[in-house]
């Protein structure tokens, strides 16, 4: 499994219409681009640890999205969906970091409830789920959500 990682920070007096546009722009590439296999959107949690003060700069947001493979990534790169989303992205943001990762899961073995191995995701919820975990970017709400692109594809 392949995650891309993007961490960033919006823009101080970006408009409503504009972070409703980021929003929009995520949700659509979510639904077309068929190789997504997950989204995750979220804001920055602290806990006041000594590793939260060696941080530069101050991401408020991070969106992982999840890929089977290298294909799948370099297809949601290559599509032109993403390149509307990628427009919204950088005018919408002040600071960001990408970053693709090769990701693994270990199993503990002490425990009975442990992760198991999945090799394809469920293909995805609903499109209101997104919809709703975009209100993140929208309304600068702090709660992350897991949103899966679904059956609302074309």
């Amino acid at each position: 499994m392949i995650a891309h990682v993007v961490l960033f920070r919006l823009k101080a007096h970006l408009a409503e219409s504009q972070r409703d546009g980021l929003a929009e722009a995520l949700l659509h590439a979510t639904r077309q681009i068929p190789s997504i296999r997950r989204v995750r959107v979220g804001t920055r949690a602290t806990l006041g640890r000594a590793y939260e003060q060696l941080m530069t700069t101050d991401y408020s947001f991070a969106a992982i999205l999840e890929f089977d493979d290298r294909t799948g990534l370099q297809s949601y790169l290559d599509h032109p969906m993403h390149e509307q989303l990628a427009h919204h992205f950088y005018a919408s943001v002040d600071q960001a970091l990408t970053y693709d990762f090769e990701m693994w899961e270990t199993r503990r073995r002490d425990r009975e409830d442990s992760p198991r191995r999945v090799e394809a995701p469920p293909r995805l919820q609903t499109a209101a789920a997104l919809s709703g975990s975009l209100n993140v970017l929208s309304r600068r709400r702090c709660q992350p959500a897991t949103v899966y692109a679904d059956e609302g594809r074309s």
